[in-house]
């Protein structure tokens, strides 16, 4: 069990007042910080939380949170932000449900881009995902301009520097078996703000289309535009 739902459960704290907690570093695990929202329980351990301490036994562990927590899967339509609240623009919660608005999307799509959106309904999922040493892969399909060049693939595969980062990209291959097919695809480890599309406008090249067709293990599939499913993650 995480450490978050154990407080949750077992005491009067919000999720997001354990979350402040963690950050604030006045939780302890056996005496240490804690640093992680997706840190885990076991039995014997012990929390101490604003001088109190919580010893962790076998019945408390019986409900496994992960079973318990959920990943919707979006495919998100083109024109629509990726936020909460924008005054000048439709978000994506305008589309899902009200029972989906407290849920947490992970990473965002920019509103000129489509396909998979992740959201949850535990925050310790985001944090775990969305933190570099997560390494979420994350493959989109990339419509162009024209077409690369083997030294423009060579580029992107080796790092592209664009406006003081460097922009670097997992894989990339060509889609369809026709030569002068300008459809790409292309893997990144982790996204910069609008990663994909700086790399090509640093090669001289534009985006037409760009679709999120993976996640990690989560794939957008036959999944309709605008619609949406909801998972158990265990």
């Amino acid at each position: 069990m995480k450490l978050v739902s154990y407080l949750q459960k077992n005491t009067k704290l919000s999720r997001r007042g354990i979350t402040k907690l963690i950050d604030e570093g006045v939780i302890f695990l056996n005496k240490n910080i804690v640093e992680s929202y997706a840190q885990k329980v076991e039995v014997g351990d012990t929390i101490t939380v604003e001088g109190k301490n919580y010893s962790i036994v076998q019945k408390d562990l019986q409900d496994n949170d992960s079973t318990h927590a959920k990943m919707l899967l979006f495919h998100k339509p083109l024109g629509y932000v990726v936020s909460k609240n924008d005054p000048h623009n439709r978000t994506i919660y305008e589309i899902l449900p009200k029972k989906y608005h407290n849920w947490r999307y992970i990473g965002r799509l920019d509103k000129n881009s489509s396909g998979l959106l992740l959201l949850t309904d535990d925050s310790s999922l985001v944090h775990k995902y969305e933190h570099p040493k997560f390494n979420l892969q994350k493959e989109y399909l990339v419509q162009l301009d024209h077409q690369l060049s083997s030294a423009d693939i060579d580029q992107i595969l080796k790092g592209v520097y664009e406006g003081g980062d460097v922009l670097e990209t997992v894989d990339i291959q060509k889609v369809g078996g026709q030569t002068k097919s300008t459809r790409y695809r292309i893997v990144l480890n982790q996204g910069k703000k609008r990663h994909i599309r700086r790399i090509f406008k640093a090669l001289d090249n534009k985006v037409l289309t760009l679709q999120r067709v993976r996640e990690g293990k989560f794939v957008l599939g036959n999944l309709d535009i605008g619609a949406w499913r909801e998972v158990a993650v265990k």
